[in-house]
């Protein structure tokens, strides 16, 4: 978080405008005369942060107890004798101590300590402003712990877990292969699991500031785990499929991948993938035999290595061995494939960090992951068609008072776009990310855009 973006603020006043707009009051300002007091609440606006993303901005600061008419002011204003007196007038905590300029029936005059008065002197201002609906206020509003504007990334999330262990697996494979156990956050913030949205739940209210939280993950396939949908692609080979691997039908072969070679200790099963034990197949062989009720199955008889059949009711000695269809995408990252040193796969991936590029300082960066072989991958959105991020900006959070996102350029403040808003993704682009093929590229598989914007 830019730890820039917080605005102390002194009271939240009351609604005006509309049920859900919240006027904030500032903190004096620096000591200005009338002429000046447009200027000085200029220079206050620009040494926010972002400004527009938490506040509404209107000219309707000339408020009275019926309505907020328009003002010479924008996004910013003073506070109003209307408003001062609906808040306790002198009895308030903002008792003029030090006096400040306030809008009286749209004259500018000064607040002191023994009443408002005309002046054309220096006097303080007290900057007020709308706060847009879905911002978050934390804080009491005491001097020990004022009001703190939060856009919620004052809540930190630290990274994720699995089965108890740190992992720096991708958060959407972790969560397409395992399941949710909790969220522990360090400070104590309350917080918890939705397993329809796959989403935390989190009250704004009892966001804890500069909390760090973390996802947990466990095994999806643990034993009496209520959580797990086990709808996985998942299933058994064919006896089509054992013969195109080098198995035959009731002869031994012993070049066959599956055959285990006993050596002279009969025990010695280091020699097979697949042990002692003989396994189904998905394929039946016989329906019915000699008018009998018992049909049969092919299976792998690994002790000779062939091809063999059995009732479909034998329980001994047969097991199941799953299987799945891999990607293609995916790549062999070690191992020999025994035991003891199995195949470990990865999955060839591409992040780019979409960077909102504002300005040339604006550090704000969104990364999307994308796996070479899918289908659907688009800037976004997920390869379901879902869009990635909530949509209350032109791209996820992403917005620019008073501009249009045009697109994506491979350098920042560029002003033509390489790339459309949501463009789509192919295999061949993926594939030049991976190998560097882009100039400025310095990690292979990451790439770094950025925000194109055209002034409305």
């Amino acid at each position: 978080m830019n730890k820039n973006k917080i605005i102390k603020i002194s009271l939240i006043a009351f609604l005006i405008m509309m049920p859900t707009t919240i006027k904030a009051i500032g903190d004096l300002a620096n000591k200005t005369t009338v002429n000046e007091y447009k200027q000085s609440l200029k220079y206050f606006y620009g040494t926010l942060d972002s400004p527009e993303d938490y506040l509404f901005s209107t000219n309707s600061f000339n408020c009275n107890e019926t309505s907020c008419s328009e003002s010479d002011l924008t996004d910013v204003g003073v506070l109003t004798e209307y408003e001062y007196n609906k808040i306790g007038g002198i009895n308030s905590y903002i008792n003029p101590y030090i006096s400040f300029y306030i809008n009286s029936n749209g004259t500018i005059k000064e607040l002191t300590n023994s009443g408002i008065k005309t002046d054309s002197g220096t006097s303080g201002l007290r900057p007020t402003a709308y706060l847009k609906e879905d911002t978050i206020v934390i804080g009491t509003g005491t001097s020990d712990d004022p009001y703190i504007i939060s856009d919620m990334s004052d809540l930190n999330f630290e990274g994720f877990t699995l089965n108890g262990q740190q992992t720096g697996m991708q958060y959407d494979y972790l969560l397409e292969n395992n399941v949710v156990r909790d969220v522990t956050c360090q400070k104590g913030t309350p917080a918890t699991w939705d397993y329809d949205t796959n989403s935390i739940n989190i009250n704004p209210k009892e966001v804890i500031y500069g909390d760090y939280c973390t996802i947990n993950f466990k095994d999806a396939f643990a034993v009496n785990n209520s959580k797990a949908k086990l709808t996985y692609p998942i299933g058994l080979m064919t006896a089509d499929e054992i013969v195109y691997a080098g198995g035959t039908y009731g002869t031994t072969t012993s070049n066959a991948w599956f055959y285990r070679n006993n050596k002279s200790v009969s025990s010695d099963y280091s020699h097979s993938i697949t042990a002692l034990n003989n396994w189904w197949t998905m394929t039946p062989a016989v329906w019915a035999r000699d008018g009998a009720k018992n049909a049969s199955m092919f299976n792998a008889y690994t002790v000779r290595g062939l091809l063999a059949t059995t009732n479909s009711n034998n329980t001994s000695g047969m097991v199941v061995r799953p299987v799945i269809s891999l990607s293609g995408s995916l790549k062999v990252a070690s191992g020999n494939g025994s035991s003891s040193n199995p195949y470990m796969l990865s999955l060839q991936t591409v992040r780019v960090n979409f960077h909102r590029n504002r300005t040339s300082s604006d550090t704000s960066v969104a990364s999307q992951y994308f796996i070479l072989g899918e289908s659907g991958n688009r800037f976004g959105y997920f390869t379901d068609g879902t869009p990635r991020w909530k949509q209350t900006g032109q791209f996820g959070q992403y917005d620019y008072a008073g501009h249009t996102l045009q697109g994506w350029a491979l350098i920042q403040n560029a002003t033509a776009k390489n790339y459309s808003v949501y463009s789509g993704v192919k295999d061949s682009w993926l594939t030049n990310v991976v190998n560097k093929k882009f100039d400025g590229q310095t990690t292979a598989g990451v790439i770094d855009l950025y925000a194109v914007w055209s002034k409305n």
